[in-house]
C-alpha cells in the first residue's frame, strides 16, 4: 500500500509541473478573422445580378420541403450564420 501511495504522489508531482505558455502566431489567428467582403475570382466575377440572386435564394422559403423556412431561418446573418443552439434541430 505504501508503494502505491508513493507511486500516486510521484505521478501527481509530474502532472503538476508548470507548462510553457502556448504561443499563437498571427497566421493561426487569421483563421478566425471575419470573412472578407468578397472573394475575387477571375473566371467567375461577382456581378450585381449574381449578388441579388444569392440574396433572393438565401431568403426564399419555397426552397424548403414544406415552404416554411429559408436558409436565414437557422443561419441568421446577424449572428454570423449560427443559431446559438448547442445541437442542430434538423
Amino acid at each position: 500500500m505504501r508503494y502505491f501511495a508513493a507511486a500516486v504522489l510521484v505521478c501527481f508531482s509530474f502532472a503538476c509541473q508548470r507548462q510553457d505558455a502556448i504561443t499563437i502566431d498571427s497566421a493561426q489567428l487569421a483563421a478566425f478573422a471575419p470573412l472578407p467582403e468578397s472573394v475575387p475570382s477571375e473566371t467567375n466575377p461577382a456581378t450585381p445580378a449574381k449578388i441579388e440572386l444569392g440574396w433572393r435564394l438565401y431568403y426564399e422559403k419555397q426552397l424548403s420541403a414544406d415552404g416554411s423556412q429559408s436558409c436565414n431561418t437557422c443561419h441568421l446573418l446577424d449572428a454570423y450564420g449560427v443559431d446559438g443552439e448547442p445541437v442542430s434541430t434538423g
